[in-house]
């Protein structure tokens, strides 16, 4: 039970997560690396179907992109910009004691959200 691990278990459960996100972040990117020389042959030999096999199916997964006009894109950013500035005027409002309008935030924070591991120097 993780509320009556003892300072040895913390120790080696903290331990354990470290080695494991450091794992994680490997096999990733060995994985990314991997799937992209298979994206390299399915295109290379002009694949265009599923292939299954050992009971999965394998799909290189089409991807559209698109481009919109400056003019679009100078309002998007206009838009976002005044989004911005609302949020935080209302985050100010929120840390105002004296203010009791509408436009308020709320702010809950989260003391034990998820674990971050970082290097030490």
């Amino acid at each position: 039970m993780p509320a009556t691990w003892s300072d040895f278990e913390l120790h080696r459960e903290l331990i354990r997560f470290g080695e494991r996100r450091d794992q994680m972040e490997l096999l990733l990117a060995e994985h990314e690396d991997h799937g992209q020389r298979l994206i390299e042959h399915f295109k290379a030999k002009g694949f265009s179907e599923p292939v299954d096999i050992s009971m999965q199916r394998f799909t290189c997964v089409k991807k559209t992109v698109k481009t919109y006009s400056r003019h679009l894109e100078r309002e998007e950013a206009l838009l976002k910009n005044k989004i911005k500035s609302m949020k935080k005027k209302e985050e100010e409002n929120a840390a105002d004691a004296n203010y009791d309008g509408p436009h308020k935030c709320q702010i809950v924070v989260d003391q034990f959200h998820h674990m971050s591991v970082s290097r030490l120097k």
